[in-house]
């Protein structure tokens, strides 16, 4: 129509700020339009949920993406448990940025992701996900300590391998056995009341990063030891038919040693008893 001005469009580079628009047209007086602004557009982050995970797992992947097609950054919340690295991002649409997780401890990990905005979005609103870190399994525990002594020698139990800072301790299994065994369980050192044998096995506590473990069963077999007698009686030097002398003996294990004839019983001598100081 003749005489009035026509507004074909408006590109917009840039948000935020207040703008104003001048109209004019030949022939006609320039009008300055009211202040007006310009406001960012809103963007939200697509993070999906993370799965557990067991300490000692592999570093892995993840992913998030936005609607405005920027980057996002990644940090975690709980450093002792859990880093991230990486916002490496695809091309096309939608954009995809990608980081890796470490493992660090068992616990809760927990991974937060952000997009500040440009001059066209706003910023986002921070999502996180939260997954478990499961304790791992420790590493076989063995007892190294030798498994058979003799009566009369000593004993401490002794582990190799685990995982972990948690404490080992040790037990007696089926009770003290034939070999009558005492276990001290925090220092493994034992004691035999006799011949025979015991089973004893380790426990390696769990701890944050670990769960308990426990050793396969030892046999520990205790040997009869060996002894020594001797006659400690002086036999006489001119023994005469009708005399007598009183026989003594000892044994190094302090057990009663027993007394016997070897030649002549019943024709040249006789013996009253078989204890030490018999006549």
């Amino acid at each position: 129509v003749a005489g009035i001005a026509t507004f074909a469009g408006l590109a917009v580079n840039n948000a935020g700020g207040a703008f104003t628009l001048m109209f004019s047209a030949p022939g006609l007086t320039s009008v300055t339009s009211s202040s007006f602004s310009i406001n960012l557009t809103s963007q939200t982050i697509t993070f999906a949920a993370l799965a557990a995970k067991t300490f000692g797992d592999a570093a892995f992947g993840i992913s998030a993406s936005t609607t405005s097609n920027l980057v996002i950054a990644y940090s975690s919340t709980t450093p002792a448990v859990c880093s991230v690295a990486g916002d490496t991002s695809t091309s096309g649409s939608p954009v995809v940025t990608r980081a890796v997780v470490t493992l660090l401890g068992a616990g809760t990990c927990t991974i937060a992701t952000n997009q500040t905005g440009n001059h066209a979005f706003a910023a986002a609103a921070q999502q996180t996900q939260s997954f478990t870190v499961n304790p791992a399994a420790q590493a076989a525990l063995t007892l190294t300590n030798a498994s058979s002594l003799t009566f009369g020698g000593t004993l401490t139990l002794r582990t190799a391998g685990g995982s972990g800072t948690g404490g080992v301790s040790y037990s007696l299994v089926g009770g003290a056995g034939s070999a009558q065994c005492s276990l001290n369980p925090t220092t493994g050192a034992m004691t035999f009341g006799a011949a025979g044998t015991c089973s004893v096995r380790a426990t390696k506590a769990a701890d944050t990063n670990y769960t308990s473990i426990v050793s396969s069963t030892q046999v520990l077999t205790v040997a009869r030891a060996p002894q020594s007698t001797s006659i400690t009686s002086s036999v006489p030097a001119k023994p005469l038919p009708g005399g007598d002398y009183a026989v003594t003996a000892t044994a190094s294990s302090g057990l009663a040693p027993t007394l016997a004839l070897l030649a002549g019983a019943g024709t040249v001598c006789s013996i009253s008893g078989a204890t030490s100081g018999s006549t």
